[in-house]
């Protein structure tokens, strides 16, 4: 990360410190509660999490959507161009779509642009952050789009509830390791 005394952020933790370090150019991730974006934000890259389906996951899981991180947008539009194809093993693959990545952005006049300022449960944003994400909406508003305050998605019962599914899905995959390697697993993981 760019702050030394902070952690990469997760999930894709080596992806982002190697893309950060400049090891490749070129990295992707899976995505379902952030393991792409929040490493990308934390680390100064770009982490994009496409539709469901965009990106074929073999084996699919419902949720996991794969993503590329990368040093600059335009690195993250070449990745895009080829990981975006269909394919048979997945059946959360979208359709055939031609979307030219790489084509100039378009007009905001006239979108609706969510501002979300209350994540609604864990930490508050800092205000440095804060005033980051405000001046970035008067951005969007000075180019015509309209701003909507979206209110809180998450709450504590559903964070909770996302932190049992976690653990249960972890704790599933544990018991299909053979002793050899639920031997590796930290101590710590077990209990």
């Amino acid at each position: 990360p760019w702050n030394l005394a902070n952690n990469t952020g997760g999930a894709r933790s080596g992806s982002s410190a190697s893309s950060t370090a400049g090891y490749g150019p070129l990295h992707l991730g899976t995505d379902i509660g952030g393991s792409v974006r929040l490493p990308a934000g934390w680390c100064g890259l770009v982490g994009f999490k496409p539709s469901l389906g965009r990106i074929p996951i073999d084996p699919y899981y419902t949720g996991r959507c794969a993503g590329p991180m990368t040093r600059c947008m335009d690195d993250c539009l070449l990745l895009m161009r080829y990981l975006a194809q269909p394919d048979a093993r997945d059946a959360t693959s979208l359709p055939p779509e031609v979307l030219d990545w790489s084509a100039e952005p378009l007009s905001v006049r006239g979108l609706r642009v969510g501002l979300q300022l209350d994540p609604g449960c864990g930490l508050q944003p800092d205000a440095e952050i804060r005033a980051a994400i405000e001046a970035a909406a008067r951005l969007f508003e000075e180019h015509g789009a309209q701003l909507r305050i979206v209110e809180p998605l998450m709450d504590r019962s559903l964070l909770d509830g996302l932190n049992d599914f976690w653990r249960a899905r972890l704790w599933s995959e544990l018991l299909l390791l053979d002793e050899t390697r639920r031997a590796r697993v930290l101590p710590y993981v077990h209990a």
